[in-house]
C-alpha cells in the first residue's frame, strides 16, 4: 500500500542557519525524523538551478549533521536526484511545456521506482518559482504514484498554501 501525504513548509518551524535551499533542508529534516522511527532508503528530489537540462542523481549520500549543525549520532544514507523543472510562462509553447514536464516526472519517477526506496520526498516540482500549473504538476505525480511507480512512503513538501492546497485537493480526488 502506498502512503501519499503533503505538508506545509511552513509547518516545520526549523532554526535553520542554512539559507541557500530552504525545501532541500525540509526535505532533509524531514529524512532525519523518518529515519529516527524506523530504518528506510531515502530519495531527496531537489531542483536545482545550476541542473539547467539533465538530472543527476547523488547516490548513497551521507547526511551527517542535523539541519542546526550539531553531528547525528547515527548518520542517514540518503539518494538525492536533482533535476530542474519547466519554465511555462507566456514565452513557450504551453502545450509544449506541459508535455515537457509530464514526461521529466514520468522519467523521474521511473527512476525513483527503479532505486527501490521505501521514502520519496518532494517539492512542488517547479509550481513556486516556475509558473507551473500546481493541478497539473500534482496529477502527473499521482498518476505515477497509481500506477505503482514510486515509493511506500510519497510526500510533498510544499511552501506555498495554494499550492497545498491544490495538490491535497487532486490526491484527494478519485481520478
Amino acid at each position: 500500500m502506498t502512503e501519499t501525504r503533503i505538508i506545509q513548509v511552513e509547518d516545520y518551524q526549523i532554526d535553520n542557519k542554512l539559507q541557500k535551499n530552504k525545501y532541500a533542508d525540509v526535505q532533509i529534516y524531514m529524512a532525519l525524523q523518518f529515519n529516527a522511527q524506523t530504518n528506510f532508503t531515502f530519495i531527496i528530489l531537489t531542483y536545482s538551478i545550476q541542473m539547467i537540462l539533465y538530472a543527476q542523481q547523488y547516490p548513497k549520500t551521507i547526511i551527517f549533521r542535523d539541519i542546526n549543525l550539531q553531528f547525528l549520532e547515527n548518520p542517514v544514507e540518503v539518494t538525492i536526484i536533482t533535476c530542474p523543472s519547466i519554465i511555462t510562462n507566456q514565452q513557450l509553447n504551453r502545450d509544449r511545456s506541459l508535455k515537457l514536464m509530464k514526461q521529466r516526472i514520468d522519467n523521474i519517477m521511473t527512476l525513483i521506482k527503479s532505486l527501490d526506496a521505501d521514502v520519496a520526498i518532494f517539492g512542488a516540482f517547479g509550481c513556486e518559482g516556475n509558473s507551473a500549473d500546481p493541478q497539473f504538476v500534482a496529477q502527473c505525480f499521482k498518476e505515477n504514484i497509481n500506477n505503482n511507480r514510486c515509493c511506500k512512503r510519497n510526500i510533498f513538501a510544499i511552501e506555498a498554501d495554494e499550492n497545498v492546497q491544490a495538490f491535497k485537493h487532486v490526491f484527494e480526488s478519485d481520478n
